[in-house]
């Protein structure tokens, strides 16, 4: 769909409680984050100006409190305005409404100079490609909506593209690049998480040096693969991506429009017989050189086997293979990535690295360079292993810092303890809180406790390394024991085969994580050169790791595992009861990634990822080599031994790995505001706030539509000014296991009446007959909700499925249409185990008499002739106190009293929250 019309996702309600909720569990995570204090003041060569994160948290808090948010998207894009101010593809964000689309330009980009000297112009990625068999020299596009190509792109990249370390590698992800073609990656171009149309119009343009113009617009592709039922209404939206809640309508009813795809055949297949004639095969044939329209080489030397023949040409899910160039007499190693798809590949990729190496050293190749272009990482085993076949006699230093925190010490302290005394078993010797079989990288011997681990006066834990040695440490932690480790294996033809002045290492600069691991054991220790390809239209220098130079991801759900752990596998409760309540996201979230160790160098306790590290040498892509690698390595390899002269003006001499004693200054930091604006006088675009009909696990909002015209049709039959009551059933699908944690959780799904329509849900077993005016939606959820005020609790005996009620008499109806017989809450509370983490909790306050509006679950409502334009909210905020939230809209400024309802001091046409606390009750089990 075009790009605008998803933004009428602008429709999708905000809700201030789930937002609260989110803002502090996100805050929690990010505590976390190893580099986070030496964020607020980095270090002189830096590319980026400081961010105090926490500060701009509390600073989307106030808007929250204040009213300012009208719609969910607003609120997200402020929090990813956050998350791409770390500038570290560790840090990433997927979940809410932003999960849903990405944005897109329906054409990529390449940029390529003419000669290698020249500086790089822009071109449509397709227009290059094509000229690779029509022999055409594609034109440049020398303007987009209107603007210089570099200034359109960059104001684009700080959007949209701001992941990285500097300002040319986020260039370079923007770019088509073979090797992303091969890894089936989309450029940053065309995967943008903020539609670019805001700020530059929905409308795309680019005007060619030839006179052609290209007109479209900005492209939303859906991102999610789940089946969602139908979202027809902002509120199903809402419930879905915000909440984890399907629409209680069953896919088994056709709600979907019928699509038809009227596509033909092209008649030009000049294309195909180009790739057959270079790559071989057919159409239907995969491989690295037809993935990448020609630009990899045809046949691999050395490759990963596919378990049926001996050598395969590769496909997308095999990230090793080496080619020999014996007119140069070079080598070339292409690892897109540290990782495997398949279970028992670890062993292939070994074997190729073993193999290439035998090879160039059997047919006495001089020299190796190794391309790493795209590399965002994976499994760190693959960087020592690698490093040690290369240099078997050198011990890799690879140390690392955490960041000291009142939590992080509380998780250290208790799972250190429990390994150290025997209380968990060996799998547990890799995990990121046991520290007692690792190395103090001063001293190099193991640390005695969590507290000697975390004895330092500064911000940062002292440096640990992994002990390489330790069996049952490598065995928790990795496939394979890593080459020159493993005391069952003869390492006795240990010899080096290159120096380090016969290696060189290419990349983009989006080299990340693991791959920044094996890049700084490869220079910092081994002393191999980098070269780097690419970046902006000008001279200077560029660094070879411009991705995260963390040495271990962590995410949200590993934290939360780790929280856990301390009740259901330590039984720690002490330590458990120090965290704050993880369960309750507020907002559905499906992955917060976060960098949970530093990389450090000996010495030197500032992190890897604040360090100005440039690369020995930078060359453009040129129109003959940015798709075609074979030219790409020659070019690379005559740049590093035969013509320096080749890399970029003023590229070289910059501090690096192996140049530590630069004197040349790095480029200045570029000037950047702080990502989110404290001023809160301006509003949002309004352009709806239909926050009706959505759900928040223990949460319901019944609620009026605000009088924006857009989203009137939202809701059929929908007043604005006018309440619409919704009666609601909280039910709880029996305990299921959860698939990482193996614990079992309770799943909360809604029952409501709100209209006619009816389904039932597989994962909760219930019956297929209709229940009553009830339907029963599926649910993403994996987290235990709250009970309501007022509502009685019990369960169905047969299929212990649980559910809250507002009256006993539904309870009985519900159960008996499942063919199920009612129990009690009593009965309840006896039969099933209550978790061991919660405690029974009741909490009795009336309301202020001078509201005078009661619990409206209760359906002791307010009427509209009591009080007009109100609106209600019970906000189920885990194990805390329930808040009713009245809300109550006055004709004019001032205070005036409108039927029993108080209204207070507001802005003509806006609501004034009044609060007050009622009767809860909240208890889980299992």
């Amino acid at each position: 769909m075009w790009g605008d019309h998803c933004m009428d996702c602008k429709c999708v309600p905000f809700n201030q409680a789930v937002a609260t909720r989110f803002i502090a569990y996100y805050n929690t995570t990010l505590q976390f984050h190893a580099p986070l204090d030496t964020l607020k003041n980095p270090p002189s060569g830096y590319q980026y100006p400081g961010i105090d994160v926490g500060r701009n948290l509390d600073a989307i808090q106030v808007k929250i409190d204040s009213g300012y948010y009208v719609n969910q998207y607003e609120f997200e894009k402020d929090v990813q305005k956050v998350v791409a101010s770390f500038h570290d593809p560790h840090v990433s964000l997927d979940g809410g409404i932003l999960a849903a689309f990405s944005f897109a330009s329906p054409y990529g980009i390449v940029s390529a100079s003419l000669d290698g000297k020249e500086s790089p112009k822009v071109y449509i990625g397709s227009h290059i490609i094509k000229s690779q068999w029509t022999g055409e020299d594609p034109s440049p596009i020398v303007e987009i909506n209107g603007q210089d190509p570099q200034d359109f792109l960059m104001r684009y990249a700080e959007t949209n593209a701001a992941s990285y370390l500097e300002p040319d590698a986020n260039w370079n992800s923007l770019m088509e690049n073979p090797v992303s073609d091969v890894l089936g990656l989309w450029s940053a171009y065309q995967s943008g998480t903020l539609y670019p149309g805001e700020v530059d119009d929905a409308h795309l343009e680019y005007k060619l040096q030839d006179g052609t113009v290209i007109a479209d617009n900005w492209t939303a592709i859906y991102e999610e693969v789940a089946s969602t039922g139908p979202l027809a209404t902002s509120g199903d939206f809402y419930n879905y991506f915000v909440l984890g809640i399907r629409p209680g309508v069953s896919d088994d009813v056709k709600w979907w429009p019928d699509l038809s795809v009227n596509a033909t055949e092209s008649d030009d297949d000049s294309a195909e017989k180009y790739l057959k004639e270079l790559c071989g095969g057919t159409s239907s044939s995969i491989s690295w050189c037809r993935s990448s329209y020609g630009a990899f080489p045809r046949t691999e030397d050395i490759t990963q086997e596919d378990g049926e023949t001996e050598l395969y040409s590769s496909s997308a899910d095999k990230y090793v293979a080496g080619y020999i160039f014996e007119d140069i007499s070079t080598g070339v190693l292409s690892i897109p990535k540290f990782y495997t798809t398949t279970e028992g590949e670890d062993d292939t990729f070994r074997m190729v690295v073993e193999e290439f190496i035998n090879t160039v050293r059997e047919q006495k190749i001089k020299r190796v360079l190794i391309d790493l272009q795209r590399n965002s990482g994976g499994n760190s085993f693959r960087a020592y292993d690698t490093f040690k076949m290369f240099f078997p006699t050198l011990d890799p230093y690879a140390a690392s810092t955490t960041r000291k925190h009142d939590l992080g010490d509380v998780l250290g302290a208790a799972y250190s303890k429990a390994f150290r005394g025997g209380d968990i078993d060996e799998s547990y010797a890799s995990n990121e809180w046991v520290v007692t079989n690792r190395l103090d990288a001063d001293s190099n011997t193991a640390f005695l406790s969590w507290k000697d681990y975390y004895s330092t006066t500064g911000q940062f834990s002292r440096a640990q390394r992994y002990n390489l040695s330790d069996t049952d440490f490598t065995l928790a932690a990795f496939p394979e024991i890593p080459v020159g480790y493993d005391p069952e294996v003869d390492d006795e033809d240990n010899t080096q085969v290159f120096s380090p002045e016969d290696i060189v290492i290419l990349t983009d600069g989006l080299c990340s994580s693991t791959c920044s691991l094996f890049v700084e054991l490869m220079t910092r220790q081994a002393g191999v050169r980098t070269i780097t390809a690419g970046g902006r239209p000008q001279s200077g220098p560029m660094q070879a790791v411009s991705g995260s130079r963390g040495a271990a991801a962590y995410t949200s759900w590993d934290l939360d595992f780790d929280i856990q752990g301390l009740n259901d596998t330590l039984d720690d409760q002490d330590s458990f009861a120090k965290f704050p309540r993880r369960s309750d996201t507020g907002m559905w979230v499906n992955n917060a990634g976060i960098t949970i160790r530093n990389q450090v160098r000996e010495g030197d306790d500032t992190p890897l990822q604040f360090l100005f590290q440039a690369a020995d040498c930078r060359i453009f892509y040129t129109l003959k080599n940015v798709y075609n690698m074979t030219q790409l390595w020659y070019d690379a390899v005559k740049a590093t031994w035969d013509d320096t002269s080749l890399c970029v003006k003023n590229s070289t001499g910059y501090p690096s790995a192996r140049n530590l004693e630069s004197d040349k200054a790095p480029p200045a930091p570029i000037s950047q505001s702080e990502p989110v604006v404290f001023d809160i006088n301006t509003d949002p675009e309004r352009t709806s706030n239909s926050t009706f009909e959505i759900e928040d696990g223990g949460q319901v909002i019944s609620l009026s539509v605000w009088d924006y015209p857009d989203c009137k049709e939202v809701y059929e039959g929908a007043t604005p000014s006018r309440s619409r009551e919704c009666l609601y059933m909280k039910v709880t699908c029996p305990p299921t296991p959860d698939r990482k944690t193996g614990w079992k959780v309770a799943v909360p799904v809604t029952r409501k009446k709100c209209g006619k329509t009816t389904s039932t849900s597989d994962s909760c077993d219930a019956s297929s007959e209709c229940l009553g005016d009830y339907s029963l939606p599926d649910s993403k959820a994996s987290v235990p909700g709250a009970i309501d005020a007022g509502w009685e609790y019990g369960y169905c005996q047969a299929k212990k499925s649980a559910y809250s009620l507002d009256l006993q008499e539904r309870a009985k109806k519900w159960c008996t249409a499942a063919k199920d017989k009612a129990v009690g809450p009593t009965a309840a509370k006896k039969t099933l185990r209550p978790r061991p983490n919660v405690a029974v909790t009741t909490v009795k306050q009336a309301l202020p008499p001078s509201i005078g509006c009661v619990n409206p679950i209760l359906k002791k409502l307010v009427t509209a002739t009591e009080c007009s334009n109100r609106r209600w909210v019970i906000d189920s905020a885990g194990e805390r106190p329930q808040t009713m939230a009245v809300w109550v809209k006055t004709g004019k400024k001032g205070t005036k009293d409108v039927g029993t309802c108080k209204a207070y001091t507001c802005k003509t046409g806006e609501y004034k929250l009044v609060q007050s606390t009622v009767e809860t009750t909240l208890f889980f089990w299992e």
